[in-house]
Parts: C-alpha cells; structure tokens; sequence
C-alpha cells in the first residue's frame, strides 16, 4: 500500500510539472531552422582571464534538422601560451522547444536580457541584428554580456561579448570569420 501511495504521488508530481511548464521556441533552434544541413558558421575569440590569454576557432555545422531538433556539430580548436590543443569536437542536440523559464536549462534566475538592434560589420559583411544585453551574478562575480544575433547566418550568433568583474576579471569575445547558408 505504502509502495503504491509513492507511485501515485510520483506520477502526480510529474503529471503536474509537465502541466505546468510553459514551453517557449528555442533560441538556439530558431537559429538554425531557416538553414539545411551542411550549413555551417565559424567564429574566433579570446578568453583573458588571470593575464592568460586562449586563442579560439569554433567551428559549428549543422547536421540534421526537423521539426523537432537540430543536430549541430561543434569543433573547437583552442591555442594558449604557445600550445596548439588538439581539436575537440562534439555533436550537440537541440529541442526546438525549452522550459520558458530556463531556456538553456540553466539559466541563473537573476539572468534578465534586453534587446535592441544595431546594424554592425563583420566577416567583410554589415548585418542587422537583433542585440541582447544581459548582467548576471554568479558565485559573487558579476557578467555582463552582450550577444549579436541574425537570423540570416546559421546558429544566429554574428558577435559575442562577455565581461566578467570581481576578484577574477575575465573578458570573452567571439565574432563571425566566415559562414555558409545552404
């Protein structure tokens, strides 16, 4: 008896979250859903923090996608002090629909994001973005990030800017280098 009153409250609480659960489009998705496999986006960076500096190449391909998902390829190639690390590459499954309160699943709940719009160069190309801005607090460090976003190049993301304060400064950027849209 005992056993079966933890199933039925199991299955209650479960029938109850998922009554619950706004589902919002993924971000994420929606920036590969207007493109077809084989269509791809590269960026480069640098990561300061402690005076190091890495040197990145991030590479993102889409594989497959359907209504409900994107399979998007990731390879990273990362160089630091002098030292090429080996490439890494990772394939990364994306829903096209999220929990709106944690679309990432890991949103910090104080992460509020504004947006506006600029219209801004790179890769040789002016593209019209959709611009979001948000501060956050982690651990007792505050970022404040900034991402430039269009639906035109696959993934969505033209410009990434994060800057970390606290005891440990940090700062991130990506920008877009090169990109094909199939």
């Amino acid at each position: 008896m005992r056993f079966a009153f933890c199933i039925a409250a199991v299955v209650c609480a479960v029938t109850f979250s998922t009554a619950t659960a706004k589902e919002i489009d993924n971000p994420q998705y929606l920036g590969w859903k207007d493109h077809e496999p084989g269509s791809s986006a590269t960026h480069k960076g640098t990561m300061s923090a402690m005076g190091h500096t890495m040197d990145m190449e991030v590479q993102q391909k889409l594989v497959e996608i359907n209504d409900e998902r994107a399979i998007v390829e990731t390879t990273s190639k990362v160089s630091a002090q002098g030292f090429n690390l080996p490439p890494q590459t990772q394939r990364q499954t994306i829903p096209a629909r999220v929990d709106e309160e944690k679309p990432d699943g890991q949103t910090p709940a104080d992460l509020k994001w504004r947006e506006g719009e600029e219209e801004i160069e790179v890769a040789g190309e002016k593209f019209k973005c959709k611009v979001y801005e948000a501060t956050t607090t982690q651990q007792g460090a505050k970022m404040n990030m900034t991402v430039w976003h269009t639906e035109k190049v696959p993934g969505g993301t033209v410009r990434l800017k994060a800057v970390g304060e606290g005891e440990v400064k940090s700062e991130f950027t990506l920008e877009l280098v090169k990109y094909e849209a199939k």
